[in-house]
């Protein structure tokens, strides 16, 4: 079972849809996100000024995280179904093909990377998978297991199986293996996107290790702070419950000797001997 604190779970959950989205040019504010997602709002006069796409956007984020949780709570592979349903949770209600492999031929805007083709999809995407989790299954380490997300990352960017939704779903898959493995979640930020797109035009494996590593050290001091919170609230409502139930035992000891009086005052009055 993973120990994230609901609290911290919200928090990383706005802030992994707000950069993820942004890198692919996503208007929203980290705010307006937070809205979005936690109050299923925009805190503004009227929407005229956003585009339905981007909202949509971060509303999806919202179910694909949430899945992301839940099959790595239950210990779900990484296969072609959840694959499939993470990509429709992000991609839902902004384009017609959520939920299915590229129906054209595509390209990386501003790249000369040769993507998969499309009638070869599928077969090229299930040998990702595979080497993707033979790889996670022979790792020996948490950097042997950060190693392998990343290079398969690089990977399936370079395959771009999906009409769009591309960079997000990788994103989701990293983290959804993170979870699963118990290690902290890569918040990529918007602010280091040329960093992380040089590194994934490179092909440079090591580039995103040590980027990586860092904002990771980042985000378990901030994992950290929020399960000490939590802890120590825990421990607040234990000591409550505690003295509520001490308070209801006296209580009822209370409510048993004022009964046993009662009784003996009754059977006094009636002339009846209690010996």
């Amino acid at each position: 079972m993973l120990k994230y604190p609901q609290e911290y779970l919200n928090d990383v959950m706005v802030r992994f849809a707000y950069n993820s989205n942004a890198i692919e040019g996503n208007t929203l504010t980290l705010g307006e996100t937070r809205a979005v997602i936690l109050n299923s709002t925009i805190t503004t006069t009227g929407i005229g000024n956003y585009s339905l796409r981007d909202i949509y956007a971060a509303d999806n984020q919202k179910d694909a995280f949430n899945d992301l949780i839940y099959l790595a709570n239950n210990n779900e592979p990484l296969n072609m179904d959840n694959l499939f349903k993470l990509q429709f949770d992000l991609t839902k209600n902004t384009i017609a093909s959520a939920g299915k492999f590229k129906t054209n031929d595509n390209y990386i805007q501003g790249t000369d990377v040769k993507t998969a083709p499309r009638a070869l999809t599928h077969s090229l995407v299930q040998e990702w998978i595979d080497n993707t989790n033979y790889r996670l299954d022979h790792a020996k380490n948490n950097d042997e297991i950060l190693e392998t997300l990343l290079d398969t990352h690089i990977q399936f960017e370079r395959l771009h199986p999906f009409d769009d939704g591309n960079g997000r779903t990788g994103r989701e898959i990293i983290n959804f293996e993170l979870a699963k493995h118990e290690m902290p979640f890569l918040v990529i930020k918007k602010s280091d996107r040329t960093l992380y797109m040089q590194n994934l035009a490179d092909q440079n494996v090591v580039g995103l290790m040590k980027y990586a590593k860092r904002v990771m050290s980042e985000e378990q001091k901030r994992y950290s702070t929020y399960l000490t919170k939590d802890i120590q609230q825990e421990k607040f409502y234990k000591r409550q419950i505690e003295e509520m139930d001490k308070e209801t035992f006296s209580a009822n000891e209370i409510k048993k000797i004022r009964r046993k009086q009662a009784e003996e005052r009754y059977l006094n009055n009636n002339g009846m001997d209690l010996e």
